[in-house]
């Protein structure tokens, strides 16, 4: 069977790997299916609930290096070699995320952290986690047959100018903040969670903490960028590579600022629903905040003052103003 699966991932297409994918999600289900869940018919959304740090793709794994050798091949076979190593300690660190976080909390007892609250601190981890065994998969053959091919550039084009890609990123970049203060008031307000953290970390061979491996799906595809770019450096003109390196480059680009542009605007939203709770009226705050293409530029409290005729001073109120791109709201602040 894997040897099917490789076969069907070699030509680095889009329609290959999405068969590579089918025809392992395929397989796994089947067998979990059988091993598992015996005749039950447990079903989400026609597919079988199915763990992917089950999937375990060979691991990619350059030959001795030939003679005759000139030195841009060198030197694009040692970059070949550092995205081998960079995917493989990304891919154990979500397994780790999963292995050694998420799976005990959720099965804990008595819990340190609610099932709900799980779910949204490792939201679309094992969706990520999916995306790249997919990818070291069709890695793995490209890394077999480099000497003969020496192409890269078409693997990530279509590995990852999918939209799946994209939606799993995007909902896990804009829940980042919101998963971390969820930890953080864990740790603050139960002592059985903290101490579990910390007993994960000094367990771990390296030390990372959990916010060490969650803030690695944030940095990958900087990671993968400058990567491809020296990989592109020392690609000559007319190699076979070269055109599907700069289209790999510019796809991986063009996600990123998607990533990063989703990021800002769901920042902005929670910072706006955090502060319009400081404020009297709430919901009509809310609907002018959130309505049209509005933009918050400035929150400031200020305080006004009222004074009479001789100069006297009358009262003083503070309020909460919020500078928006078309409009000045200023509000009661709610003292409660």
């Amino acid at each position: 069977k894997m040897t099917q699966l490789m076969r069907a991932a070699k030509s680095g297409t889009k329609d290959g790997l999405e068969k590579t994918r089918i025809a392992v999600m395929r397989k796994v289900s089947f067998l979990h299916r059988k091993d598992v869940l015996g005749d039950s018919e447990e079903e989400d959304m026609g597919l079988l609930e199915v763990s992917v740090t089950d999937i375990k793709p060979p691991a990619p794994e350059l030959g001795p290096m030939p003679d005759g050798l000139s030195p841009q091949q060198v030197v694009r076979r040692h970059i070949l070699g550092s995205i081998v190593q960079s995917e493989g300690s990304y891919v154990e660190s979500l397994k780790r995320v999963l292995q050694d976080y998420r799976n005990p909390l959720m099965e804990m007892e008595p819990k340190v952290l609610s099932a709900r609250k799980c779910q949204a601190v490792f939201f679309r981890v094992k969706e990520i986690l999916h995306c790249h065994s997919m990818f070291q998969i069709a890695l793995s053959s490209r890394v077999a047959e480099w000497d003969a091919t020496e192409k890269i550039g078409d693997l990530f084009v279509a590995s990852f100018s999918k939209s799946m890609v994209l939606d799993v990123y995007s909902d896990y970049v804009n829940n980042f903040t919101n998963a971390m203060s969820i930890i953080k008031k864990a740790c603050l307000t139960k002592p059985a969670f903290l101490e579990f953290l910390k007993r994960r970390q000094v367990c771990s061979p390296d030390r990372v903490t959990l916010y060490g491996l969650m803030v690695k799906p944030i940095q990958r595809f900087p990671q993968f960028i400058l990567l491809l770019q020296d990989m592109l450096k020392n690609t000559p003109r007319g190699h076979p590579d070269r055109l599907s390196l700069q289209l790999a480059l510019t796809e991986l680009e063009t996600l990123a600022e998607k990533l990063n542009e989703q990021k800002r605007l769901a920042d902005q939203v929670a910072e706006i629903q955090q502060l319009t709770k400081s404020v009297s009226d709430r919901s009509s705050l809310n609907k002018l905040l959130t309505s049209g293409q509005r933009q918050l530029l400035l929150c400031e409290t200020l305080t006004e003052t009222v004074y009479g005729d001789r100069g006297q001073l009358i009262k003083s109120k503070e309020r909460r103003v919020f500078l928006l791109n078309d409009m000045l709201v200023c509000a009661n602040i709610n003292f409660k």
